[in-house]
């Protein structure tokens, strides 16, 4: 771990002396952007939006003062959308870890009105903590780094906490839980790397038995150059795309902290882009932050290729209060896909099974107070690929990704044979 810290260190010094002289252009990314359609669902603003969820709880952990905490979200969805697996964005606050709340949601409104279901949490902060200053960094004080470093673990942790909560609840979010990406300004921003490029350290904050890992980070005004909690990781071939977006005139957390992270994930053949601003302002250091966001997303998650997948031969049988569907789950081509996870439900409820080595499968599905026919729909959220539970990232090393699918069907009670 203490060579890891070294190198880092070493290759941001290195990093410094390359971009010693701030890039006059307010356009600068590495590598160079590419042109993106400015229109079509996730790039162009053409939703209203609602917030659908208050103050819902995702976690507990113990905060600085000892006291269980209970953690909490709002949910915003864009109205009147029909799309069933939508990708998904987890927003952290700034307030250098000893303030904010989730009521502080930057651009993350934009990126609703363009069709992402969008989150924003509480995190465990630090009131107590005195100011980031020159005194901050005190020899005589070495505490105050060591509480910054349990802060950043703990705000780390929770994030990760909120990514899994929106796993386990991507049916009724109507979320593709391979797409669920991370955000966040200033402290936000640094916990949003970190929640990126550690997914096994993902701490305890709730929700065990899912994945922690997202499709991609973005960091405004935040980024991380030496702030590596303990338990930290350099970069790994296969991480998550990262993208900076950082002022040159920022004086609370100066531009240079960005290009350390974006650096050591290009080290190891990963995506990282920055995008620089000439305003002075660690606040909001550009407007087209939510656009600058929305195109990258585009180009590096949800354009990235799938295979689709169906659900055939599917059938109903309505017996009591229970209705059994069978089929199968294939992609486009009739290939089986095994050991996958395909979730059902009648009104309310999900339930779950695994299909057998041909792809077939059975569900029960309780549906009392059913009439005489209800409708069924049947949802399949993507095979794992990993062990985090995570679809990889298609790169030289893995298979592309398969994509969602969703089909609904009828049951019928009284009619003597399968529903359809």
């Amino acid at each position: 771990m203490m060579r890891w810290r070294r190198r880092a260190l070493a290759l941001l010094a290195s990093a410094i002396v390359v971009v010693l002289t701030p890039p006059v252009s307010a356009q600068l990314s590495v590598p160079p952007t590419p042109a993106v359609p400015s229109v079509g669902r996730y790039l162009e603003e053409s939703f209203t939006f609602s917030r659908t969820q208050v103050d819902v709880p995702y976690g507990q952990a113990v905060n600085s003062r000892g006291e269980l905490q209970t953690l909490r979200l709002d949910v915003y969805e864009p109205d009147a959308d029909p799309e069933a697996f939508r990708p998904a964005i987890v927003w952290l606050h700034g307030g250098f870890f000893v303030a904010g709340n989730k009521s502080g949601v930057g651009f993350l409104h934009e990126l609703t009105r363009r069709g992402y279901v969008t989150i924003s949490i509480n995190y465990r902060i630090r009131p107590e903590m005195p100011p980031f200053n020159a005194s901050f960094v005190n020899p005589e004080a070495p505490q105050n780094f060591q509480s910054l470093l349990e802060a950043v673990t703990d705000a780390q942790h929770d994030a990760q906490a909120a990514i899994r909560w929106v796993r386990a609840n991507a049916a009724d979010l109507r979320v593709d839980p391979a797409r669920v990406m991370i955000a966040g300004h200033s402290a936000g921003g640094v916990t949003a790397f970190g929640a990126a490029f550690n997914p096994e350290n993902d701490g305890n904050s709730g929700n065990p038995g899912w994945p922690s890992r997202v499709a991609a980070a973005i960091s405004q005004s935040g980024g991380s150059a030496i702030l590596l909690p303990p338990g930290s990781r350099p970069p790994m071939p296969g991480d998550a795309p990262i993208l900076a977006l950082h002022s040159i005139g920022d004086t609370t957390v100066p531009w240079p902290t960005s290009v350390a992270p974006c650096v050591l994930t290009l080290a190891v053949g990963n995506v990282c882009e920055m995008r620089w601003y000439p305003a002075a302002s660690h606040g909001t250091p550009g407007d087209d932050s939510g656009a600058t966001s929305a195109s990258f997303l585009h180009r590096h998650v949800l354009s990235a290729p799938r295979v689709a997948t169906r659900l055939v031969d599917v059938a109903t049988s309505a017996r009591g209060e229970t209705v059994t569907v069978t089929g199968r789950l294939t992609t486009e081509h009739g290939d089986p896909i095994a050991a996958a996870r395909i979730l059902g439900r009648a009104r309310a409820g999900w339930t779950e099974t695994t299909s057998g080595p041909a792809g077939e499968f059975t569900l029960v599905i309780p549906a009392p107070d059913h009439g005489h026919s209800v409708d069924v729909e049947l949802r399949y959220e993507g095979r794992y690929t990993d062990d985090s539970g995570l679809p990889v990232t298609p790169h030289a090393l893995a298979p592309t990704p398969l994509a969602p699918t969703q089909t609904s069907v009828k049951a019928t009670w009284g009619g003597g044979g399968p529903g359809s």
